[in-house]
């Protein structure tokens, strides 16, 4: 059987302060000194 991934919930300050096209907050993890994931 194959493995599930696991989900990792990234904290609220640590997250990424972009909007996604859908209109939600992105969900990922910011950079090191940066305000977006990428």
């Amino acid at each position: 059987m194959k493995r599930k991934r696991v989900k990792n919930v990234v904290p609220f300050f640590d997250r990424c302060c972009a909007k996604r096209a859908s209109g939600e907050q992105c969900t990922r993890r910011k950079k090191e000194g940066d305000e977006y994931c990428g």
